[in-house]
C-alpha cells in the first residue's frame, strides 16, 4: 500500500468517533433483555454476537436461547449513548457502568424480565 493511501486512511481513523454507551440484546420472542456497557459499542456487539455464535458467552440462559432460538430471534441496539467528544474513551468507563446500573434498577422496576442478574 502506498505510504500516501495509509497515511490518509490513519487520517481517517483518528477522526471516527466510537460510540460509547449501552447495549441491549433482547429475545423477540420472550421478550428477555440483556444489558452490557462499553467505550466502544459496535465492538461490544461484534464481540457478544461473536461469543454467542461460538457457543462461549458467560452468561448462560442467554446462550442456551441463542442455541434453541438463532440470531434472528434477537435484537442488538445501543439503546442509550454518551456524548463522546474527546478521543480518549478511557474517561467513560465509570459513566458507562453507573448509567447501565440506572437503567438495570429502571428496567427491573417497571417488571420487565432480565438475563442480568
Amino acid at each position: 500500500m502506498e505510504k500516501s493511501i495509509r497515511k490518509q486512511l490513519k487520517e481517517e481513523m483518528k477522526d471516527l468517533k466510537t460510540v460509547v454507551g449501552i447495549v441491549s440484546i433482547k429475545n423477540l420472542i420472550s421478550s428477555k433483555v440483556y444489558l452490557e456497557g462499553s467505550t466502544n459499542a459496535d465492538a461490544l456487539i461484534n464481540r457478544i454476537r461473536f461469543t454467542l455464535n461460538g457457543g462461549q458467552f458467560h452468561n448462560k440462559v442467554l446462550q442456551y436461547d441463542w442455541n434453541v432460538i438463532g440470531e434472528k430471534g434477537f435484537l442488538f441496539e445501543v439503546i442509550r449513548e454518551i456524548k463522546n467528544e474527546q478521543d480518549n474513551t478511557s474517561d467513560f468507563r465509570k459513566d458507562v457502568t453507573k448509567l447501565k446500573e440506572q437503567i438495570l434498577d429502571e428496567l427491573k422496576r417497571s417488571g420487565i424480565d432480565m438475563y442480568n442478574g
